[in-house]
């Protein structure tokens, strides 16, 4: 970040945010934490809390662009991301969230150069045209760590994408990146990166980092974990810890796909590794869990 640092913005007000939460936006429910789905503009003060956390976490882990609010042209132009939050209706906080961009949206209305992962990676021709019209990419995830039920706050918003998943028939999984943060070193980050191709990878190269922004594995390490487990312990044993959100997507199910990694110069210099997280082989306990309690509520909120 910059050495003149930017205060950050002050929060929304609660009442504001309880009004503009309602009926129209909720789409689900996890415990009493209510999940919501909106563009930009249905709910303008909710979106500037959006970016006020964002960019609190984001300098939290060494990252984000110095700015009071982590918001860009993505959060309020056409053809906009949606936001998937989390929200505490009785405290009146935001608790987690993601925003969400429909492949075949992004394609009909502005091109690959809608979605966000097409600024550090190349799609081939194969993805683009058979398997990115059905993917939802998936950015900004974010657990407001202040507030009440921050422990909850992965699980909550996972309750949407479920929500996303069971309402939009179409799609084939959820695509997009997961940041590594200058808490993992090089030589740490070799090893999660040689357990992720090693085990995860994608022979044909159908997602690849632009040229100028790859990041490639500067040392094969020697023993790459043969499982999940042995990767988590190992990284245990030297003292860091595989990102949660990584953690998640892997346990979601087979088929998890890490394609290639790039340093994000906009974002703190971060690392992205892009994903794949198909829906086709759900684990049963991710089924059970999120998706088959399931209620529809609010079937026109997902209208891309």
């Amino acid at each position: 970040m910059s050495s003149s640092i930017t205060p950050v913005a002050e929060p929304s007000a609660p009442d504001a945010m309880r009004e503009e939460l309602n009926d129209t936006t909720l789409i689900t429910r996890f415990k009493d934490l209510e999940i919501h789905l909106f563009e930009g503009p249905q709910a303008p003060e909710t979106l500037n809390e959006i970016g006020r956390i964002r960019e609190v976490e984001y300098r939290r882990m060494g990252a984000g662009r110095n700015l009071a609010r982590d918001l860009d042209r993505l959060d309020s132009e056409e053809p906009m991301y949606r936001q998937i939050v989390s929200f505490d209706r009785e405290q009146g906080e935001l608790v987690a969230m993601y925003r969400a961009q429909h492949g075949g949206y992004a394609l009909r209305t502005g091109g690959v150069g809608v979605l966000r992962t097409s600024s550090l990676f190349e799609f081939s021709p194969e993805f683009r045209e058979q398997e990115l019209p059905y993917l939802i990419e998936l950015g900004r995830s974010v657990v407001n760590s202040n507030s009440r039920r921050a422990i909850q706050g992965l699980f909550s918003v996972w309750s949407g994408l479920a929500a996303l998943h069971r309402e939009l028939p179409e799609l084939l999984g959820f695509f997009g990146n997961v940041s590594v943060y200058d808490d993992i070193s090089d030589e740490q980050l070799d090893t999660l990166l040689g357990y992720l191709y090693t085990h995860h990878g994608d022979s044909a190269a159908r997602v690849t980092a632009k040229p100028d922004l790859g990041r490639p594995l500067e040392n094969i390490p020697e023993n790459i974990p043969a499982s999940f487990d042995a990767l988590v312990e190992r990284a245990s044993h030297e003292g860091w810890a595989v990102p949660p959100i990584l953690i998640s997507y892997l346990k979601a199910g087979p088929g998890f796909t890490a394609f290639d990694t790039a340093l994000d110069a906009d974002f703190g210099g971060v690392r992205e590794i892009a994903v794949l997280m198909p829906l086709n082989n759900i684990a049963p306990k991710t089924y059970t869990r999120f998706i088959e309690p399931y209620v529809s509520l609010n079937p026109d909120a997902f209208k891309w």
